[in-house]
């Protein structure tokens, strides 16, 4: 169960700033925690808040439930919007059109005398028009410019950290290929693979310490992997003429 939110800061809000607070610690370990991890913690939490600040849980749920934390959440929007220099001016009006209309819709969702189907139709616009507003106020372009950086650092921080192994047979096959005479090594690409596939049926090299692996139930398979040989330099480049395997 998450914590309600009715600040018009970009920035998350906390219920206390003291860096050595007992109840800081608590907050900060219930922001950071699992949907699972939340569920144990807010008994606990919630009793301190309760005891820290007395009826501000009170205060904060009719601000969620009376329209204060939507509207406050829906000027910090409009505030973005209109602050972006990557949308058109066109956007911007569109935004600013569904900003007052939501604001007509909070007005009428007050009316004492609103009927049950009524009150769903406005519900149901409010939410599309504020959902509209806030996937307009989005990243700014720096901040997708951060995201973007930090994915592709990420990325290549793994890709540089996990090597990628090959099979046991590729590994077979990769030995079986060096082995093969460096006149035929220009061979074309699906006569090398001829020339694996018949090499696999041969004994084991001594070299090759381990179980012979199975050999790929497809002779197209070896061809596909003749080309990856190729292409990191293991056989060089030669014609593609074909001639599979009796």
């Amino acid at each position: 169960m998450k914590k309600p939110v009715g600040g018009e800061s970009d920035r998350p809000r906390t219920l206390t700033e003291e860096p050595n607070d007992e109840f800081r610690k608590l907050e900060q370990q219930y922001d950071n925690a699992s949907i699972e991890e939340r569920d144990r913690l807010w008994p606990s939490f919630i009793r301190a808040v309760r005891e820290k600040y007395p009826g501000r849980m009170k205060e904060s749920w009719q601000a969620l439930r009376n329209g204060v934390s939507l509207k406050a959440a829906l000027r910090q929007a409009m505030k973005r919007v209109l602050d972006r220099n990557d949308l058109s001016v066109g956007r911007k009006t569109n935004a600013r059109e569904d900003a007052d209309s939501a604001m007509w819709l909070f007005d009428e969702l007050q009316r004492k005398d609103l009927g049950p189907r009524e009150m769903r139709r406005h519900a149901y616009e409010l939410a599309t028009r504020t959902l509209f507003i806030g996937l307009r106020a989005g990243p700014s372009p720096i901040e997708v410019e951060n995201l973007h950086a930090k994915f592709m650092s990420d990325r290549q921080r793994k890709l540089g950290a996990i090597a990628k192994k090959e099979k046991p047979w590729m590994r077979y096959a990769r030995m079986l290929a060096r082995k093969i005479p460096e006149k035929d090594r220009t061979l074309p690409k699906t006569t090398l693979a001829s020339e694996l596939w018949d090499m696999w049926t041969e004994q084991k090299p001594a070299e090759w310490a381990e179980a012979k692996p199975t050999r790929p139930k497809s002779w197209d398979t070896i061809v596909d992997f003749v080309g990856k040989l190729q292409s990191d330099g293991t056989l060089p480049t030669g014609p593609t003429r074909a001639r599979r395997p009796r």
